[in-house]
């Protein structure tokens, strides 16, 4: 299945559509939500020029598949995120119907290429139903606990490539 992932930033009419997703699946895992805040939520990802916050949107035929987004929550607000700092993925969804093709696993590994770009060392994100299929892609577990009275694993991707040894000769 051949599609595109493009910035939000890049695809602003996207914008709503994406903001409809985060809505449905916060109400559907029982958290707080609403659409205008949704949209409020998203629109720093559309402003500005800085790389983060962003949300990338996975795209096939003028067709919205999925997104995801790296967001900071260490960011200090005026200076914005500093290289270093451990970035947060967010917001990951597929449409039901397009799932198990390869598609989240397609826009995570965007994500760590453009946050290595970034110089982060390693991606977080908490997930409280999917750690094993973030544990395939190479996350590893950091903790477990108890967020908005649910049971959640806070997972780590480093970034950092591993150094080759030198050798003298």
């Amino acid at each position: 299945m051949p599609f595109t992932i493009h910035s939000l930033k890049q695809q602003p009419a996207l914008a709503d559509i994406v903001a409809q997703w985060q809505h449905k699946e916060s109400l559907r895992e029982g958290l707080y939500s609403s659409l205008s805040l949704r949209r409020q939520s998203l629109q720093p990802h559309l402003d500005g020029d800085t790389p983060i916050p962003t949300t990338w949107v996975a795209v096939q035929a003028g067709q919205a598949l999925g997104c995801l987004s790296l967001v900071s929550y260490q960011a200090d607000t005026e200076q914005g995120w500093q290289g270093g700092e451990p970035l947060w993925v967010s917001g990951v969804y597929v449409l039901p119907e397009f799932r198990r093709q390869g598609l989240a696993r397609a826009l995570l590994a965007h994500a760590a290429e453009e946050a290595a770009a970034l110089e982060a060392q390693c991606l977080w994100l908490v997930t409280h139903n999917a750690e094993d299929f973030y544990h395939r892609l190479g996350w590893r577990a950091l903790r477990q606990f108890i967020l908005d009275g649910r049971l959640v694993t806070l997972m780590e991707q480093s970034l950092e490539k591993p150094s080759v040894p030198r050798v003298d000769r």
